[in-house]
């Protein structure tokens, strides 16, 4: 049966990615989301502060704040896995952000904006400004490990944390 599912899996590519990231999404909370974007950010496990590069940091006790903060061990600075990537001073959640790259990665391009708006349930304008993020990053170290995700690739970690339900 296992062997099965993995042809099937091999089989659908992009689609057997997609359904998996789209059904986590749908049933993650926000800080699962928010660990599914610390593991997307850094699959290594290690996270380099973004201000002065030192490989040691350590997490910050917060369970009102809904993103996951970080601070250096060196340079006492806190950081956020938001931080060097697309999703960087933006107000949107990590959910949409993520869904959005799901769509711009595997929707035919004509119309993109207002696809994203509708999948999202956001403005037009915020769609628009999300699609041309998307458009001139495409390097991007989340948006390089979402597409990972989406052919059935994910990066070590990612996949466990998709399998897994929401927080009940």
């Amino acid at each position: 049966m296992h062997v099965d599912l993995l042809e099937d899996r091999r089989d659908r590519g992009k689609e057997w990615g997609e359904a998996r990231l789209l059904a986590f999404l749908d049933r993650a909370d926000a800080m699962d989301v928010e660990a599914l974007l610390e593991h997307l950010r850094w699959p290594s496990g290690r996270r380099p502060c973004v201000h002065c590069g030192f490989r040691r940091s350590y997490r910050m006790a917060n369970a009102e704040a809904a993103r996951l903060r970080f601070k250096c061990a060196r340079c006492r600075k806190q950081f956020t896995a938001r931080q060097g990537t697309l999703l960087e001073r933006s107000n949107l959640s990590t959910a949409r952000w993520l869904r959005a790259m799901s769509l711009y990665l595997t929707a035919p391009r004509g119309g993109l904006a207002a696809r994203v708006r509708r999948e999202t349930a956001m403005s037009y304008k915020s769609a628009w400004s999300v699609v041309d993020r998307l458009r001139d990053a495409p390097e991007d170290p989340i948006l390089v490990q979402v597409r990972a995700i989406l052919e059935s690739d994910p990066p070590e970690g990612v996949g466990a944390l998709l399998e897994r339900s929401g927080r009940d």
